[in-house]
């Protein structure tokens, strides 16, 4: 199996059955398994916040290329967006705080009880599309347009290794 760094310990917790285990844990913090449960999640969420953010810098420079649209480059948006905003930035800060928390927090309350959010009136009326295939981090429905997850079984853990 795959090493971070050939001839190295691979932490005995560490099986070689997530996404993208080469053995790298140096500290043991997933030796806990609930624990290691909750940071697989945490990185999934980080991976798809990141994947949105190259999509949120690179479109707006194609379309303003393009002149389609017109807008800052994105090392400028925040300066343009303080200065001509409809809002001061600690007002967007604490915004952003509210709605995160709520989101993370239902996100906590579906990694402890899976599909548990998908029960009638816990999200005024779209339960049924958000309640998830019951596997935490892996939704299905609408958050996969390509029904990526219905691959066969080698093709999906193919899919989760890229």
């Amino acid at each position: 199996r795959p090493s971070w760094c050939p001839g190295a310990d691979i932490p005995a917790h560490l099986k070689g059955t997530l996404p993208g285990d080469c053995g790298w844990d140096p500290l043991n913090l997933g030796a806990e398994p609930e624990a290691l449960r909750w940071y697989v999640q945490s990185e999934l969420v980080h991976c798809r916040f990141a994947m949105a953010g190259v999509v949120g810098v690179l479109v707006p420079q194609v379309l303003t290329k393009f002149g389609l649209l017109d807008v800052p480059e994105w090392y400028e948006a925040g300066k343009v967006a303080d200065e001509n905003g409809f809002a001061s930035f600690n007002t967007l800060l604490m915004i952003e705080l509210f709605l995160m928390g709520w989101a993370e927090s239902k996100r906590w309350m579906d990694f402890r009880n899976p599909t548990s959010q998908g029960e009638p009136g816990s999200f005024i009326g779209f339960e049924a599309a958000l309640k998830g295939t019951g596997e935490n981090g892996y939704p299905g429905g609408v958050f996969d347009p390509l029904g990526l997850s219905k691959a066969s079984p080698a093709v999906y853990k193919d899919l989760q290794d890229k």
